[in-house]
This record gives C-alpha cells, structure tokens and sequence, in this order.
C-alpha cells in the first residue's frame, strides 16, 4: 500500500525539474498523521501480545522458586521460603488480572485503522488538484513572459484561478478533516491509555504490598540460625551415627563392651607381632608383660579408639557392675 501521508508520487516530478506547491503546515499535519497512525499499530500489538511479553517473566518465577526448593526443602529454612514462594503465586495472579483486562482494551482498538480512513481517500483529491494548480501557474508564468495575446493570457488566468480556487477550497477541507481526524485518535486512544495505567499501577501495588511482609530478611535468617543452634530449643537435633547402617554393629557391640576402658592396653613388640595382629580383630594382648602406655599412643590405634566411642557414645556409659561382669568373661580373640 503506498504511504498517502507523503508526497512520494511528487518525486519524479521534482526530480525532473517541475515546480510543485510546498505547504509546510500542511506536511507537518500529514507528518503527525503518520506517526500517530504507526503508535496506534504499535499500541494494539502491545495489547495483543501482552502474554508474550510475561512469559519469560513468569517462568522466571517458576524457575526461582525450583532452584529455591532445592536448596531450602527439608531445611529450617523452608518455611520461611515457602512463605515467599506462596507470595510469588499471588504476584502470578495480579500480571493474570492484567492480562485480563489489556484483553478487553484490545478489543477497543479495533476501530482504530479506521480513524484517517476518510481523510486518506480524500488526500488523492487534494494532489490531483494541487497538480493541476501547479500546471497553470507554470504555464500562466511562461505565458506573461512570452505571449502578447491577451485572449490567451485571459483564458489561461481563468483555468489558474480556477484551479487555485479548488486546491485552496480541498486543501482547507481535507486539513480540517486531518486534524478532526487526529483529535478523535486521541479521544478514542486516551481512556484505553488510561485504563493500561490504572492496570499496571493496580499490578505493581499489589506485587508491593505482597512482598511488604519481607523487610529485615537477613534478621530472619538469623533468627532462624539462633534457634537452631540454641541448646534450649524444642527442635530435635540430628546425631550422626555411621555405625547406624553397619551390617555387623551387634558383633561389634558384642565386642566393644568387652573392653575394659579402665585399662587401656597394647600388644607387646615381638618378632611375630604381624601374625599376632593377623589372628586379632583388635590391637590387643593379654599376657602379663604388657604395658600401659601414654594415652596419646593410645590414640592413634583404631581399635581402642573404636571401642571406646562405642562405649561412651552410641551405646552409653557401662555401669560399674556390668563393666566388671563382662571383664570377668573371658576373651576368645587371645
């Protein structure tokens, strides 16, 4: 469709060196014309593809609120997440009551490429006659230069008044018609511009007062973290045990228990310590020449370091009593 708001089919003929009627208020009028008739499409397309302009924003939500379960789920923390999460559900439903109403303004725009359709069909009219009009005032112009015959001047005089009497009378009506044309845009684009700020200042008021209730997030971190580590707490704390899962932690029980804590021995250094440790789940000998050591070296064997976290840990204390009973047991693993 060629653009009826320039005078593009004008260009041959200054390019090939015609004169032709330049009236700038008018070009201005048909400029602003243009452009709003191209806001007004931009408009519509913006209503009309609202939905695709959140879409990316909206799995921004579900996107967040993945990554957020991950790290929070089964955490002290969850609740408070959660809580957030929730509140990221309601922001989803206030862009859907936008939404909803950018619909129905759409539906207002339809009308909307009619506006300049009356105008448009006469602005043909206007060039004809401003064609015309330029014509016999280049010709008028070379006749007074050039013919003596007053006849001739006298009837070409006539055609040029003619023609510039309906070029000013078409002009004259059609700018009216433009500009009442440009005014009735207006009227019929501001309440629906309205309407879109009234929605998107509802939408932004109500992800504000939504997210109100999140103001000092790093002191609820903390408060959180307090109560965690806080001894008087109510919540039950996790005791890590890996001999929870141990297939044979009866036969280890069985033989922790065993053990006096109250001596801690070592084997002694033989020439047949190896096959002594070979045939000995623990480090242990139970002749009469072994000696304590410093419960630093102590330490560092596996085996005494076991039985005694067993006995003092996962199992409890051995009373007095039971301990000397079991003592009384003799060892099998001599």
């Amino acid at each position: 469709m060629p653009n009826f708001w320039s005078r593009g089919w004008q260009y041959l003929e200054e390019k090939l060196g015609a004169t032709t009627t330049d009236d700038k208020d008018f070009e201005n009028l048909l400029k602003r014309i243009e452009i709003t008739e191209k806001g007004l499409a931009s408009l519509r397309a913006v209503l009309q593809n609202f939905n695709s302009y959140i879409e990316n924003f909206c799995s921004f939500f579900i996107d967040l609120n993945s990554a957020l379960k991950l790290i929070y789920e089964e955490t002290p923390y969850f609740m408070f997440i959660e809580e957030f999460i929730c509140k990221q559900q309601i922001i989803n439903t206030h862009f859907e009551d936008l939404s909803k109403l950018l619909v129905k303004l759409y539906s207002k725009s339809s009308e909307w490429d009619k506006i300049f359709e009356s105008a448009r069909s006469k602005l043909m009219e206007r060039e004809e006659k401003r064609k015309v009009y330029d014509h016999y005032e280049k010709k008028l112009m070379k006749i007074h230069k050039t013919s003596k015959d007053q006849k001739y001047i006298d009837r070409n005089e006539e055609k040029y008044t003619k023609a510039a009497s309906e070029y000013v009378g078409i002009s004259e009506k059609i700018y009216h018609l433009l500009d009442d044309s440009l005014k009735l845009s207006w009227e019929l684009v501001n309440p629906v511009v309205s309407d879109l700020i009234f929605g998107e200042k509802k939408l932004f008021e109500g992800i504000s007062s939504t997210l109100s209730c999140f103001n000092d997030n790093l002191k609820r971190f903390s408060e959180i973290k307090y109560s965690i580590n806080n001894p008087n707490s109510n919540r039950k704390s996790f005791i890590y045990d890996p001999l929870k899962f141990m297939k044979e932690k009866d036969m280890i029980k069985t033989i922790s228990v065993k053990r006096n804590m109250n001596s801690i021995y070592v084997p002694n250094k033989t020439k047949n310590e190896d096959n002594q440790r070979k045939y000995s789940i623990f480090s242990w000998a139970g002749n009469n020449d072994t000696k304590q050591v410093e419960e630093t070296k102590v330490a560092n064997n596996f085996d005494n370091v076991l039985s005694h976290s067993r006995l003092t840990n996962t199992f409890g204390n051995m009373p007095k009593d039971k301990l000397e009973e079991f003592n009384s047991i003799e060892d099998d693993f001599y």
